[in-house]
């Protein structure tokens, strides 16, 4: 009888170390993005589902604004799909920050190649889904107290052909007691994605649009303000390939945004008198980049973008009012080739250049440009250990609303204008990681981490009130990052976070450098997600020190006391053919209801509280697909 010979195949796990990768990568998908839900006002936006991350520190004023190894909001560089998201009017995001569609986040925390720029040592790029991989129609509600109120729905499919459309919308409503900057807010965001996909070429369409209003919340005593926000995006992307080894990608994209903030009333219980401004910009923009992995060893990467702006802004603060129309135009080349030396050595090194003209009106226009190296290092003696390094200089164009005031009604005497610095912030940066797989499905990561940065923007008011850019701060900032990542295994999956870190920051030139209001030197974050059966199990806890307040010594200062809040949910899956839904879910954020100061302010008789971790709020969801 013949001997039947059977193939037996070993499949070995994949490995969580990515030694190629560089420069230090977080990336989260849609389904963690449901794990990382803490409160409601955060659910479904870019900070909620950052804010787990090490090296990242929220604002717990309400604002969202986030700090990424003790940087500025405004010195992140945001992207959605590979598309430049910052706001060239107020140096910001041009979106609302939720997250609809999002399929994940691509999150660099430290440096970050020559193909980003305009950023001091982070980018955030955000993916949307596709329809492909989301057919049908998707709902999902929530409801809870405080009046919050949160519907989601996706619809998506495709062709056999390979053509697919995917389009996502959220509303949310609440009215939160204490919120401390905003209240009664509503926010609506939708996004559409169609792909199609050839042999050779392959175009993307995106669209996006958004709007938030709210009333100005307790920190402001006073009724009847508010703050509005809406925005507008239509781009493409259209990528052809040469040949299987080389391609080249053309992004071509408008952005509309306004906001509006009126502190008429409040402002003079603030302490700056009457307030409003009102701003908006239509951009018009394109990218281009070219990729060839010219062998088993080499890559390239060339690129290069060109945006023109036209910016408004209009200014009362108690004082003459003031128009800050300052049109730019901006310009990038970028270089960058990765090598690997050898099985166990990969480097990386590119150049970037950036440029911009401020387009004013009273004087002659103002030009900046700057160009910056960047490199970086991997040794992995092993599949599953690798010793990363990375080096890089950034910077960061001023925003143009800062620049130029041209009053409308001047007092005799008073000059019809001022002008402010357009010297770019700039920042060097460097980190060196220790990663390591701990078993088939754990893995760790150490980064200690230094940034130094100059000509740090600073906004104070000139001899007429208005508020003009100065170019004098400096700063510093140091820590080491710790990361626990553990995929889908035994039903659990989840991560570990923990940064250490010391910002300090001296704005206005003084030559002493001071610890600044979201200096927090022990941050810890754990989210946990258990599955059995039909139950799933997620937890969040977030542990820290607590943030300094704004005092402009160390030696007045005086820290919000160490924190500690608790998120738990659960959800049930419904039997098959429910007419109810596929599944229910409870929410309750700040489990232990802690309500203790979390910043301080100053005051005129000293440290005051300034604003509370907000309390226990609980929301239940349904969710069903068609």
């Amino acid at each position: 009888e013949a001997i039947q010979e059977q193939a037996v195949v070993i499949s070995r796990p994949r490995s969580m170390i990515a030694a190629d990768q560089i420069n230090t990568l977080n990336q989260i998908t849609a389904t963690q993005e449901t794990f990382t839900r803490t409160d409601p006002t955060s659910a479904n936006t870019v900070p909620g589902v950052l804010s787990s991350l090490p090296g990242i520190v929220v604002e717990p004023n309400g604002t969202g604004l986030i700090h990424i190894r003790g940087g500025k909001p405004e010195q992140i560089g945001y992207y959605i799909e590979g598309i430049p998201m910052t706001d060239p009017n107020l140096g910001s995001f041009s979106d609302n920050l939720f997250s609809t569609g999002v399929s994940k986040f691509q999150v660099y925390t430290g440096g970050f190649g020559a193909e980003y720029g305009n950023a001091l040592g982070c980018v955030l790029n955000e993916v949307k889904k596709t329809g492909d991989a989301n057919s049908g129609l998707h709902l999902t509600t929530y409801a809870g107290d405080q009046y919050y109120r949160n519907a989601v729905a996706e619809f998506g499919g495709g062709t056999p052909g390979g053509f697919s459309y995917y389009v996502s919308s959220i509303v949310q409503r609440n009215d939160f007691s204490g919120t401390p900057i905003l209240k009664s807010q509503t926010y609506d965001d939708s996004v559409m994605k169609l792909v199609w996909p050839g042999k050779k070429d392959t175009v993307t369409v995106l669209g996006l649009t958004g709007t938030l209003t709210g009333d100005v919340g307790s920190y402001f005593p006073a009724a009847g303000d508010f703050m509005k926000q809406k925005y507008a995006i239509a781009g493409a992307v259209w990528s052809h390939n040469f040949s299987p080894a080389s391609f080249i990608t053309v992004r071509p994209y408008y952005i509309h945004v306004e906001t509006m903030q009126s502190f008429l009333n409040s402002g003079v219980a603030w302490g700056i008198g009457p307030y409003w401004l009102s701003d908006s910009s239509d951009q018009v923009g394109l990218t281009t980049s070219y990729t060839n992995q010219l062998n088993d060893r080499q890559l390239l990467k060339f690129g290069a973008s060109m945006l023109t702006s036209d910016n408004n802004q209009y200014e009362y603060i108690g004082g003459p009012s003031a128009a800050n129309d300052v049109n730019t135009f901006q310009s990038s080349l970028y270089a960058e080739e990765q090598v690997k030396i050898s099985s166990k050595w990969t480097a990386n090194a590119g150049a970037r250049y950036e440029g911009i003209e401020y387009d004013l009106r009273t004087v002659n226009n103002k030009t900046q440009s700057d160009l910056m190296p960047r490199f970086g290092v991997s040794y992995a003696p092993d599949s599953k250990t690798a010793w990363k390094a990375s080096w890089g200089e950034y910077m960061k164009f001023v925003p143009a609303n800062s620049i130029e005031a041209v009053y409308l009604a001047p007092a005799p005497g008073d000059p019809l204008s001022s002008v402010g610095s357009t010297a770019p912030q700039q920042a060097t940066t460097g980190d060196l990681s220790f990663e390591r797989q701990l078993s088939d499905s754990m893995a760790c990561r150490i980064t200690p981490f230094y940034s130094n940065y100059s000509h740090l923007g600073s906004m104070a008011p000139d001899n007429h009130g208005i508020m003009v850019y100065s170019d004098l701060g400096k700063a510093r900032s140091r820590g080491v990052e710790f990361l626990l990542r553990k995929k889908v295994s035994d039903n659990w999956q989840g991560w570990l976070s923990y940064t250490y870190a010391t910002i300090k920051t001296d704005d206005e030139g003084t030559g002493k450098l001071n610890y600044t209001s979201w200096d927090r030197r022990h941050t810890v974050s754990l989210v946990a997600d258990y599955k059995t059966g039909r139950w799933a199990h997620t937890f969040r806890a977030d542990v820290g020190s607590g943030l300094a307040d704004v005092y402009p010594t160390d030696a007045a200062a005086k820290r919000a006391g160490a924190y500690a809040i608790f998120t738990y949910g659960l959800t049930m899956d419904l039997p098959k053919g429910s007419s109810i839904g596929d599944s229910l879910n409870i929410t309750i954020y700040n489990l232990l209801n802690n309500r203790q100061v979390a910043e301080y302010e100053a005051g005129a008789a000293g440290p005051q509280a300034g604003f509370f971790y907000g309390a226990r709020q609980l929301s239940m969801g349904l969710n069903r697909s068609f």
